[in-house]
Order: structure tokens, then sequence, then C-alpha cells
């Protein structure tokens, strides 16, 4: 195989991941509606659609995976091609390609940040109202303890007898 025949095998091969990062990028592009749809769902208080929601993204999750496990396959192949230790953006041939593949990574980047911020606010709410339950639950406690304190014991069971009458 000749240097041209090596470069069209590998462009071929990241024409293919490009594919692939994009696939995965609208994948992406659904968690990050749906990781909104739960911020909303939270602050609402709908929690079988948090729920719901929580389904889906795991279902979305499950086929990145194995999108994720094919463009390893690519990556692998690639650098075996190219002869390198690991496969790295930057060691790529300069074709067109190439940088298609790198524009896709930086879009797909962006996606990601955006996605882990909404998923840090979603905890962070989620925190804050778990936070507010303990607090009411430990409040309803403390009432409960009061008012027991003031009901005075039970007597219900109790009987005085007096002996001496």
């Amino acid at each position: 195989m000749d240097n041209l025949e090596a470069v069209n095998s590998v462009d071929e091969l990241i024409v293919q991941m490009d594919a692939g990062y994009r696939t995965m990028m609208q994948l992406y592009r659904e968690l990050l509606g749906l990781a909104e749809s739960v911020g909303e769902s939270l602050a609402a208080g709908e929690w079988k659609e948090v729920d719901a929601l929580l389904a889906k993204k795991q279902s979305i999750m499950q086929v990145i995976d194995g999108q994720e496990a094919e463009m390893s396959r690519l990556r692998e192949e690639v650098r075996e091609q190219l002869g390198l230790d690991s496969f790295s953006l930057s060691q790529l041939p300069e074709t067109a390609a190439a940088a298609q593949l790198k524009g896709t990574i930086e879009e797909l980047m962006d996606i990601l940040d955006e996605l882990q911020e909404t998923e840090q606010a979603n905890e962070a709410k989620l925190r804050r109202l778990v936070a507010a339950v303990q607090a009411e639950l430990k409040e309803f406690d403390l009432g409960r303890k009061a008012a027991k304190a003031y009901a005075g014991p039970d007597l219900r069971g109790s009987r005085f007898i007096d002996q001496k009458k």
C-alpha cells in the first residue's frame, strides 16, 4: 500500500469517526433537552415526570455507550494505521476529513460543557429540595414531640385503686 492509499484508508476511517461523533452529538443534544426538562420538573415538584425523564436518559446513555465502543474501535484502527503510540487529533494527517472531525469534536465538547452545567444545576436543585424536605420532617417531629409533652401521659390503660377506702 503506497502513501496515498494509506492516507485514503485513514481518511475513510476519519469520515466514519466524524459520522459517529455527529450521531453522538445528536444523542447528547437529546440528553441536554432531557436535563433541561428534568430541571423544570424538579422546580414544579413533578416527581413522576422526573422519573420518566431519567428513564429516557438511561436508555440514551446505553446507546451512547454502544456508540463510544465503536468510536474506540475506529480510533484504535487509525492509531494502528498511522503507527502512533496513542490516538491524537493533532497527529492526524491534514485533510478535509480531519478538519471536519476536529470541528465536530469541538462542537460536541461545547454541548458536553452545557450538559454538565445543566446537570450540576439540577443536582443543586435536588439537594435544596432534599434539604427542605429534611427540614420539614425535623420540624414535624419537633411539633409532634411538643404536642405529646403538652398532652401529658396516656392514662387510658391505667387504673388507680385505693385499697384503703
